[in-house]
């Protein structure tokens, strides 16, 4: 998994985070797959085994699964 958020000039001197962009690879990073969250998934990221991770945003928990 590769998590990184996606940010654009909403206005001010910086941009904002408005969305998060999740990767995903089951071939050793040959081929992945992509999936926007509209949420920011800026908090921590845990994998407790190689099957599952769960990452944080500011009020929801992703849970992300392996096949």
């Amino acid at each position: 998994f590769n998590i990184q958020y996606r940010s654009e000039n909403i206005g001010g001197d910086f941009p904002s985070a408005v969305a998060s962009q999740i990767y995903r690879t089951s071939d050793g990073g040959i081929n992945w797959e992509e999936k926007e969250v509209s949420d920011v998934v800026s908090g921590h990221t845990t994998f407790p085994s190689n099957k599952v991770g769960y990452c944080l945003s500011e009020n929801k928990i992703f849970v992300l699964k392996t096949n």
